[in-house]
């Protein structure tokens, strides 16, 4: 009988089969996260996050290297040399005289020096580099605010469809119920089949609903983990008590005045006005001299000024004062002068671009949120008809007082409201998170 002989192709596929049914076969688990425990994770694993922190950390050393310079500098020298005779000639190079040197000659010498007056100039770059530091600050806190506002939208729309298919799944029981009513009824010919029919169509229409929403559930589910950093495995069910969330209810104006006061985009727009109003004051300040405080020691070995030459040390120290000036500087920074000032000019009129921008945010905001509060309040009272015109028709049909077409525009009517009030919950908490990412307090 022959023999099939295994090739390494088959090998190779049996291997993948079998890794691809073993990991098709990872379990996913359900866990219940608050919205505290995904943002302090999205924070953490976010990339942008770690680099803008790193670029925290290198300004903050930059504050300290320029705060260096407010610091006497000490420097060194010491030399040790072979020095040669030394030959002395007559102006037409004849009579040549050797002096005999010491061969061995050394020098040391230490100084100390303390800038005293620059124009300011070190304190600005100290201001420069520390305003930089704060920039970069305000940099990752706005991206905190972006970041934090992204996957709360996302935990939102999580919650959001849990909650349909929860509306949904309810409603197919409700159907399921009344097709087995109307089934009964049709064997007693009190409705005909049509009616059979349509129950049954309406029946797997909220079926197919329902399998979307789970379908759409899986999505965000993996936007969600993908965000946060953590196992797709992990199926996300959101805190149900974030709906009973503290919102604090003010005026138009108090977040106004917040968002004027908080908001980060604003804080850097501000923050780079001063940057720039620093980087003029420090261009103007190179034109300005520079005075310095000097000591010098020096002990030099063998005495050359004298003849014959000696070996022997000679130690000498001065004390004073160091004035030096580009003189040239004057006329080579007033382009530059002109150029910082124009810089000026433009952050400062970012900054009203930006305050417009973030008035116009808040307004919008604001006016969503109560649009979204009163919107829930009528769909809670809309609810609440629904379900008892539904109880009351549904009754009537039973007792053959009432048409099927009424028990289905009835139930399509209480799903209709009961999808309105989840959403409505949703949408208005989302609004609030919105103004408290605005008024930079999220």
């Amino acid at each position: 009988m022959h023999q099939r002989k295994w090739t390494p192709f088959f090998g190779i596929l049996i291997v993948l089969l079998y890794g691809g049914t073993k990991a098709v076969a990872q379990k996913q688990h359900t866990e219940v996260i608050t919205l505290e425990e995904i943002w302090r994770k999205a924070l953490e694993n976010n990339i942008q996050i770690k680099i803008q922190q790193s670029n925290i950390d290198i300004t903050g050393k930059e504050v300290k290297i320029k705060r260096q310079k407010l610091l006497p500098s000490i420097t060194t020298n010491l030399e040790v040399a072979y020095l040669g005779d030394i030959h002395i000639y007559d102006k037409d190079f004849t009579n040549k005289v050797k002096v005999d040197m010491p061969n061995l000659g050394n020098s040391f010498a230490i100084q100390a020096q303390q800038l005293i007056y620059k124009g300011r100039a070190v304190q600005k770059g100290i201001s420069h580099a520390n305003l930089a530091h704060q920039y970069s600050k305000l940099q990752k806190r706005n991206t905190e605010q972006e970041i934090k506002l992204y996957v709360t939208g996302l935990y939102l729309d999580l919650y959001r469809l849990y909650n349909q298919k929860f509306v949904y799944h309810r409603n197919i029981e409700l159907a399921q119920i009344r097709l087995h009513h109307t089934k009964a009824l049709h064997q007693q010919e009190l409705v005909t089949q049509d009616d059979v029919l349509r129950t049954q169509f309406m029946l797997s229409k909220l079926k197919i609903k329902h399998h979307q929403i789970e379908n759409q559930i899986q999505i965000v589910n993996h936007q969600l983990t993908t965000a946060v950093g953590i196992t797709p495995t992990v199926i996300i069910y959101p805190d149900t008590t974030i709906l009973s969330t503290h919102i604090s209810h003010y005026d138009y104006q108090t977040y106004h005045d917040k968002g004027v006061k908080d908001n980060p985009r604003l804080l850097m727009s501000q923050k780079k006005v001063e940057i720039a109003q620093n980087a003029l004051s420090l261009c103007k300040s190179e034109i300005s001299p520079s005075i310095s405080l000097f000591a010098v020691n020096h002990l030099q070995s063998p005495l050359t000024t004298s003849i014959p030459v000696k070996d022997n040390y000679a130690n000498s120290w001065k004390v004073g004062l160091t004035l030096s000036m580009d003189l040239s500087m004057g006329y080579k920074i007033r382009k530059r002068k002109e150029l910082k000032r124009l810089q000026v000019l433009l952050s400062q009129e970012m900054v009203e671009e930006q305050e417009e921008k973030i008035d116009m945010e808040i307004h919008s905001a604001y006016l969503k949120y109560k649009e979204n509060i009163n919107e829930l309040e009528t769909f809670k009272e809309n609810k609440l008809l629904a379900r008892e015109n539904y109880r009351m028709i549904e009754k009537k049909y039973v007792n053959q007082l009432a048409l099927l077409i009424d028990v289905l525009h009835a139930s399509n009517t209480k799903l209709e409201a009961e999808l309105d009030v989840a959403n409505a919950e949703i949408n208005a908490l989302f609004s609030y998170y919105k103004i408290l990412k605005i008024t930079g307090e999220l």
